[in-house]
This record gives structure tokens, C-alpha cells and sequence, in this order.
């Protein structure tokens, strides 16, 4: 009996320190994979047990455009209406939520970017979820871009979104789970097949996902000034890669990790006559 009443105790005691600590590691934005998505992902009641999901009489929404073009950056809103009373003596209401795109077979598709910094960041290596950070819990409402595939891209994705109504206690307990999901269809470009080249274009950027350094292919189709910059999820210019009148023809550069954190990044060859982007990602 003491041997019981002993491994009770000790699970009781985990448990009194773990709950506050699972509230405070999640607090800056949940792990990948808990966006109420179909196909396996949760919805954050495996840790937020209190109710089950859709339950309060809160929700979590989403505004977003209803059509988008090919290789089209779009931005939108996801906002949480907290109902939820607060946790007395508590921080005050706080609110956080996950997101992904996916086609018609949940494979994640085009590219998140991260729009505002200081309270979004991706939930994993690869960008393929956002979520809230520290700072972010104190907001209802966060906006999100994401960059459409290319022309043979899906004609149709949706975006999934979980979002947490918490109640500013020190436990994940309390707190009200929301769900929601909006669909996008894409536009098609007229005369699509027919459409003249771009005079500038990427054609590779190998390898990607990239760990040091990667290779960016570029054609010129004819003699022209170029830019060719490097930036990061929020838009920022952090190499400039090539600059200046080339040849016709295709060209190479490098790009090099140092001193970069990793996350998704953005290719961009510019002439007067247009540009082209691709995404890129850089892992540790």
C-alpha cells in the first residue's frame, strides 16, 4: 500500500509542476500541427482539456480574399472573440491560434510569410504554420500573407485555423478551443498557355530546403540591368545577390547561409520590364 500511495503522490506532485509549465511553454505559440486541419492534425484540446472544441460561445474566424491569382501574395486576418470568463486573479484574457493552407488532399501548399514579427512567427522549420508568439497573446486578431503556387499550382486551397480563447489562468485549463476554415479559388489567367516569357525569370534554386548554401539559376533573355536580392519572411533585404547589366543567357549565384537564422526566404530577380520570386528555405 505504501508503494501505491507513493507512486500516487509522485504523479500528483509531476503533475502540480508540469500544468503551469505546459501553459508557459505553449504561451509563445503552439507546435506544428495543431491547426484543427483534417488528416491527423489536432486542435490544441489535447492540451487545452477543459471543453470540447466549438464548444463556449466564442469563436475563431477568418477574412480572406475569396479568389486568388497564380504566384499572388494575399494577405489575411484571423481574429478570436474570447468569451471566456477569466481566470480569477489571472493574467485577463489572452488568445492565440495556429494556421496552414492546404489543397483539396491536405498537402500544405504556397508559402507562408510571416506579416507582422513581433507577434506571429512559424510554428516549424519548414513555414508551413503560424502561430501567435508571447507577445501575441495579448491580440484578437493577427494578420497572416501566404504567396500562391504557379500557374499548375492547385485551383482550390484552404486555409485552417485553430485559435485558443484563453482565460489568463497559470494552467492550460480553462480555456476554449475554436476552429474554422475558408476555402480560395483561383483565377484563371487568360490566354495562360500563350502568355509571353518573361524576359527575366528564375528557373532553379537548388537545393531547397538549403542547410549552407544554395544555387539560384536566372535566364536574361536579353542584355539588361538585374537586381537579384535575397529576402526574408517579413520582406526585409538581407543579401543582395547579384546587381548590375548582364549578358544574355543563364546565369548562376550563390547564396550563402551565414549569419542567417533559418525560416522561408524569398528569391527576387527585378528588371524594369518585371520580376520573378521564388521561396526558399533555410533549416539548422
Amino acid at each position: 500500500m505504501r508503494l501505491v500511495y507513493g507512486f500516487v503522490g509522485v504523479v500528483f506532485t509531476l503533475a502540480l509542476v508540469l500544468y503551469p509549465l505546459m501553459a508557459v511553454s505553449f504561451s509563445s505559440g503552439a507546435p506544428p500541427g495543431f491547426n484543427g486541419a483534417p488528416g491527423g492534425n489536432g486542435n490544441c484540446t489535447a492540451c487545452h482539456f477543459s471543453f470540447d472544441v466549438n464548444s463556449g460561445t466564442g469563436s475563431v474566424s477568418i477574412d480572406a480574399p475569396k479568389t486568388f491569382l497564380p504566384n499572388q501574395t494575399i494577405s489575411f486576418t484571423v481574429s478570436v472573440d474570447n468569451t471566456t470568463d477569466p481566470f480569477p486573479d489571472g493574467a485577463g484574457s489572452q488568445q492565440g491560434f495556429q494556421v496552414s493552407v492546404q489543397d483539396p488532399d491536405g498537402n500544405d501548399v504556397g508559402t507562408l510569410v510571416i506579416a507582422d514579427a513581433a507577434n506571429t512567427r512559424f510554428a516549424d522549420k519548414e513555414g508551413l504554420y503560424v502561430t501567435h508568439t508571447s507577445d501575441g497573446i495579448q491580440l484578437d486578431t493577427w494578420e497572416v500573407q501566404w504567396t500562391a503556387d504557379g500557374p499548375r499550382g492547385p485551383t482550390e486551397v484552404t486555409i485552417y485555423v485553430a485559435g485558443n480563447a484563453g482565460n489568463g489562468g497559470e494552467g492550460p485549463g480553462g480555456d476554449y478551443i475554436y476552429t474554422a476554415s475558408q476555402t480560395m479559388t483561383r483565377m484563371e489567367v487568360a490566354n495562360e498557355d500563350e502568355a509571353a516569357p518573361l524576359v527575366a525569370r528564375l528557373d532553379a534554386v537548388y537545393p531547397n530546403p538549403f542547410a549552407s548554401s544554395a544555387t539560384v539559376v536566372f535566364t536574361l533573355e536579353r542584355p539588361m540591368r538585374v537586381e537579384l536580392t535575397l529576402y526574408n519572411g517579413v520582406g526585409q533585404a538581407v543579401q543582395v545577390l547579384a546587381q548590375g547589366t548582364r549578358a544574355a543567357g543563364s546565369h548562376q549565384v550563390n547564396v550563402s547561409a551565414e549569419e542567417l537564422p533559418a525560416g522561408v526566404y524569398f528569391v527576387e530577380v527585378r528588371t524594369a520590364e518585371g520580376t520573378d520570386v521564388r521561396p526558399i528555405t533555410l533549416v539548422r
